[in-house]
């Protein structure tokens, strides 16, 4: 079984509802391997992404499931602005300004 999840985007408050899901579809499920993919953009636009973070970090250590993380365009946008603030501009206009 795989579960593919995109674009979070800062959004905690709609993260936590769709583990729980994917969490009650796992404990009911007989299959001998359980995958679930993060496919980057965990943060920018949504005023949470901390708490995405932090949550997508414990989920990799808690669940039964193996955890995989993608980093996308948005995380490459942050971390070009930790190397060199200069990128800030460009970043919030990409949507980091909530981050």
């Amino acid at each position: 079984m795989v579960f593919a999840v995109g674009d979070i985007h800062g959004r905690a408050d709609l993260l936590e509802p769709l583990i729980r899901e994917i969490e009650a579809d796992l404990a009911q499920s007989a299959a001998s391997r359980c995958i679930v993919v993060f496919l980057g953009d965990y943060v920018d636009r949504g005023a949470q992404s901390r708490q995405v973070i932090d949550r997508l970090a414990d989920y990799g250590e808690t669940t039964s499931a193996e955890a995989q993380f993608v980093r996308g365009n948005h995380e490459d946008c942050l971390v070009a602005f930790m190397r060199d603030p200069a990128t800030g501009p460009g970043w919030c206009e990409f949507g980091g300004r909530e981050t």
